[in-house]
């Protein structure tokens, strides 16, 4: 039995489908409910981040924690701003 990735686990539950609009509408509306589920399960995952990064004690354990997760908040944070940056760019050059 192959062993799965928590992604692909995750690809499988969502029904295989990519979240990527292809311009038809029918198979786009079906990609929007799954971009929707994406959404949700990002959601939840990013709230269980901010919590470890907001757990008090100066335990090394929780302070390695805590740092670790603030840098992943980081990172992500950099990495949205710049999408955001790059779309906000292309919508003012039409």
């Amino acid at each position: 039995m192959q062993e799965l990735t928590t992604y692909q686990l995750f690809c499988k539950i969502r029904g295989e489908t990519s979240i990527e609009p292809v311009g038809s509408t029918y198979a786009d509306e079906h990609k929007i409910i799954a971009q929707s589920e994406t959404h949700e399960l990002a959601s939840y995952l990013i709230e269980e981040v901010a919590n470890v990064a907001q757990t008090k004690g100066n335990e090394y354990s929780i302070e390695k924690a805590r740092n670790y997760a603030i840098k992943w908040l980081k990172d992500i944070r950099n990495y949205i701003d710049e999408i955001i940056e790059e779309n906000d760019t292309d919508e003012n050059s039409n």
